[in-house]
């Protein structure tokens, strides 16, 4: 019976300490379980919205592992950083958006430019980047010495793609413009 409860409390624990509301708070219980579950997926969207008082809106897919990528960025805040002065930022893997809405309020007169190779992220890097009104360009490919196409490896793990091929039974792979940097 514990080991059912702890995921739902370790969710719950994580929306507390983000201060997220009620409404945020079953978004991202919903995000999590019906992810991990292939058969009750199609009963949801493909996503949610959350509401972080503190950073802002921010989509997340329904899957086991955004909520990964939300405790790392806002929690336990990895992308912290002291500057002054912060005029550009270059997001290189920019995923869903997170770091560039964690970013982008620390740093609000910073202009992002965000880099993104997989296919499965773009809709959710421009959702994120247009809910929080980010002053930002996305770059729909994958950063190299030289310009071109790569294949991309694409993981069921989100976090997971590469351009190394894996060894997962189930990837996908995708050819994706290759530029260099912006």
């Amino acid at each position: 019976m514990l080991r059912r409860l702890r995921q739902p409390l370790y969710l719950w624990g994580l929306a507390r300490k983000l201060n997220m509301g009620l409404g945020s708070t079953a978004s991202l219980l919903k995000a999590y379980y019906f992810g991990r579950r292939p058969a009750l997926q199609k009963l949801v969207k493909d996503s949610v919205v959350v509401t972080l008082p503190e950073w802002g809106k921010l989509p997340l897919r329904v899957n086991g592992y955004d909520h990964k990528l939300m405790s790392q960025t806002f929690l336990r805040q990895d992308y912290k950083i002291e500057a002054k002065n912060v005029h550009r930022i270059l997001d290189l893997g920019a995923n869903v958006g997170m770091a560039t809405l964690y970013l982008h309020r620390l740093f609000p007169d910073a202009k992002f430019e965000c880099v993104e190779a997989s296919p499965r992220n773009w809709g959710m890097l421009k959702r994120t980047v247009e809910l929080n009104q980010i002053p930002a360009r996305i770059f729909e490919a994958a950063i190299g010495a030289e310009e071109g196409k790569i294949d991309l490896y694409l993981s069921a793990n989100p976090d997971c793609n590469s351009v190394v091929p894996g060894q997962e039974p189930d990837t996908q792979v995708v050819s994706v413009p290759l530029i260099s940097v912006p």
